[in-house]
């Protein structure tokens, strides 16, 4: 560049260290070098032959020396490795013209501004320096060009080519990939435009032919780079080549693709053996066109060819003539409505032969939306040929189940006959009786006396209510009332709590409890003391009681079924039996018939007992001597049918034949014949007299201590069937009270 030439008067002048006496040039040094060093810049002149003239303050900053000035240039070591500065002096110089060159000391940076100066005369005679610090400038010019440097590096290593973009689309920034893609942008200008403008960052691909390789698919990406405090913002456009992915997604297809036809083949071959196996044809029926698909299982069916056309016209004549209003009705509907279908019919084959189809179809629509079916056809014929079979049998059962039931009816009245009950044996009127009246009375709750000599069968009775009631699901407890101790019936019907008495070391639960929702049963009931009896009454009517030793009432729900060989009416008037409780048990009385008012049942119970001890010892018992059977009938049997038991066990295990009989010493209680008949009534009315004596000393009172039976040293069940026996009036010895 052009500067002004400087003229310095006095010519050649040492400024700094000049040796002179002229009182003016002394001055003029003063004011020029005050003049220099008020600048904040190094100022150094150097001469022609670039010898140093002089320099200001600031060029200390440069390390230039007093003693330096007469030096050359390349003498100065700041200058002396600067070989080009001389140079640019040197054509200054020549030239007249200045120039700016930069000049670098250490880490410092300047930039020189060479101007020359010369004479009067105006010859040139040296050149001026000024040097301006710009390593600050300079730093942030290279941090600046560092930066863009590493953002191309970055920019260049990533591998997919990529550009930034000026709000008019041109390119500001691009990678070396984009720069050897040579991709036209003037084809997506639009589409960018649009992207960047709706702010919707969405991805597309696009097809580009790159000369010499063809046409590549490339997935292209625009984004809006804005940044605060700028107002224009810049366009980031990716490109990645997916070419490569495409066509391994489609070699993966491919490969699918042919998998998926092996797996099809496959689940063809399967489906058409399942087809064959399971007699199960398809078929698509395109019902705009009349197109008909089948399988080959569908050709077997219907006995044609595999691979002739199918019309509706061949189903039809394959169709059974019966079946074709149906067929003809079905197929309209389908046309007409486009649901689904489900039907039976036959086919009338050409040997005459029918088969049973069962065809189901689906409604689907295919890619043109036409109505199509798909269906699959089952041949049911041997099915539908099973369950006319199974019908058939079954009718055939069901009149033999009549005719079966029918006979078991009336079996089952011959047997009843013989076995009624469960275990009570017997067809007498007597026990039928007994009977008519159990089964009448078991379907209710209703509390059940029954009444009747020892060894009659109550209990077996008893069990044989509950069994029929509604309560057979629960339990059926039994307590003998007669065989626990007096002071331990409360507890034992009761239960008690821990500590209630001596002995009671745990809470335990009574019958009652252990019988809720089912039937207790109490035997011998007539001999409950009279505080028990109490107990018992409240349960009958408030179906609630408390343990012994306990204060809780406790709610129970239990059917009484009761029994005693002894007379309770008696009783009640001897004051031993509560009236009202004799009441509450009174419901329902059944008074049980003796043995030997059952005598014809004696032969059918004789049989059962044989037949039940000789399996149990392992022997054969063929016949029954006939003179046994008839003692055995004769015989009044006190303790009923558990005398007769204990008498045939007995028997059967001294039998040592196969015919049964009875040692006749076991049976000295019986009446004798005829020629006897009369002893047998002395012997009667002698018994007689002597109970009626035992009574009316016990005041007729039966049992305890002071009764008839222990007076008579006989069991109070013996008496009581000897009183009954005897017919006598056992009331009549008890003492009346004295009317007020």
């Amino acid at each position: 560049m052009t500067t002004e030439r400087i003229t310095l008067d006095g010519g050649w002048t040492s400024l700094r260290g000049v040796n002179g006496d002229d009182p003016a040039a002394n001055t003029a040094k003063t004011e020029f070098v005050g003049i220099l060093d008020s600048v904040d810049v190094p100022i150094v002149v150097l001469r022609r032959d670039f010898v140093l003239v002089c320099f200001n303050k600031a060029a200390d900053a440069l390390r230039i020396l007093p003693s330096d000035i007469g030096r050359t240039s390349r003498d100065i070591s700041v200058f002396g490795g600067s070989p080009r500065l001389e140079e640019h002096c040197s054509q200054v110089i020549a030239s007249g013209v200045g120039t700016r060159v930069c000049f670098q000391d250490g880490h410092k940076w300047f930039v020189v501004w060479i101007c020359p100066y010369t004479r009067s005369d105006g010859q040139v005679t040296g050149a001026v320096l000024t040097f301006t610090n710009v390593t600050a400038f300079r730093a942030s010019i290279d941090q600046i060009i560092y930066e863009r440097l590493c953002t191309r590096a970055i920019v260049n290593a990533v591998d997919d080519p990529l550009v930034v973009l000026s709000p008019d689309y041109r390119i500001q920034l691009a990678n070396h990939a984009f720069s050897t893609m040579f991709f036209e942008l003037a084809s997506l200008r639009t589409q960018l435009k649009d992207t960047v403008a709706s702010h919707v960052l969405q991805p597309v691909e696009v097809d580009h032919v790159f000369p010499g390789e063809g046409k590549r698919t490339l997935t292209v990406d625009a984004r809006r780079l804005s940044l605060s405090g700028h107002p224009e913002h810049r366009i980031l456009v990716t490109f990645q080549d997916v070419t490569a992915r495409k066509q391994a997604e489609a070699a993966n297809d491919l490969r699918a693709i042919a998998e998926r036809k092996g797996e099809l083949r496959r689940s063809e071959a399967f489906l058409a053996e399942a087809q064959r196996l399971s007699l199960t044809g398809s078929f698509c029926w395109r019902v705009t066109t009349d197109d008909i698909t089948w399988s080959d299982q569908l050709y077997r069916i219907f006995q044609l060819e595999i691979g002739v056309p199918v019309t509706l016209e061949l189903i039809r004549a394959r169709v059974h003539p019966e079946d074709l209003i149906l067929h003809e009705r079905m197929t309209e509907e389908a046309r007409s409505t486009g649901n689904d279908f489900e039907y039976e019919y036959r086919l009338m084959m050409p040997d005459g032969s029918i088969k049973y189809l069962h065809s189901v179809a689906h409604a689907a629509r295919d890619q043109d939306g036409q109505l199509e079916y798909i269906a699959a056809v089952q041949d049911v014929t041997e099915q539908v040929l099973a369950r006319v079979k199974l019908e058939n049998a079954v009718q055939e059962i069901k009149q033999l189940k009549d005719r079966l039931q029918d006979e078991n009816v009336a079996l089952r009245e011959q047997v009843d006959q013989a076995f009624m009950f469960e275990e009570i044996l017997g067809a007498s009127s007597a026990l039928k009786a007994v009977l008519s009246r159990v089964s009448k009375v078991a379907a209710t709750d209703s509390t059940v006396l029954l009444m009747g000599e020892t060894g009659t069968g109550k209990e077996l009775v008893a069990r044989a209510i509950h069994k029929r009631s509604q309560r057979f699901s629960h339990a059926f407890v039994s307590v003998n009332c007669a065989a626990i101790p007096t002071s331990l019936i409360a507890s034992e019907l009761f239960g008690h709590e821990k500590g209630a008495f001596t002995g009671a070391s745990a809470r335990r639960v009574g019958r009652f409890e252990l019988a809720h929702g089912g039937t207790i049963f109490l035997d011998e009931v007539g001999e409950l003391p009279m505080e028990t009896q109490v107990a018992l009454l409240r349960v009958l009517q408030e179906r609630q009681f408390e343990r012994v030793g306990g204060s809780a009432s406790i709610r129970v729900d239990v059917r009484v079924i009761a029994a005693t060989n002894r007379d309770l009416q008696a009783a009640v008037e001897a004051g031993t039996f509560r009236s009202d409780l004799f009441y509450r048990l009174n419901v329902f009385p059944l008074a049980m018939p003796a043995l030997r008012e059952r005598a014809d049942d004696i032969p059918l119970l004789v049989e059962y007992f044989i037949d039940r001890y000789a399996r149990k010892a392992g022997k054969t018992i063929r016949r029954v001597n006939r003179r046994t059977l008839t003692r055995l009938r004769s015989y009044p049997w006190p303790g009923n049918v558990r005398e007769l038991q204990n008498v045939i066990e007995r028997s059967v295990i001294v039998c040592d034949t196969d015919e049964f009989t009875v040692d006749e010493t076991w049976l000295s209680a019986a009446p004798e014949l005829e020629t006897r008949l009369g002893l047998s009534r002395t012997l009667a009315s002698h018994e007689r007299q002597i109970i009626e004596e035992a009574l009316r000393a016990s005041r007729g009172r039966i049992y305890g201590p002071s009764g008839a039976a222990a007076r008579l040293g006989v069991a109070r069940s013996t008496l009581d069937s000897k009183i009954q026996a005897l017919g006598i009036d056992k009331n009549r010895f008890r003492e009346r009270p004295a009317r007020q």
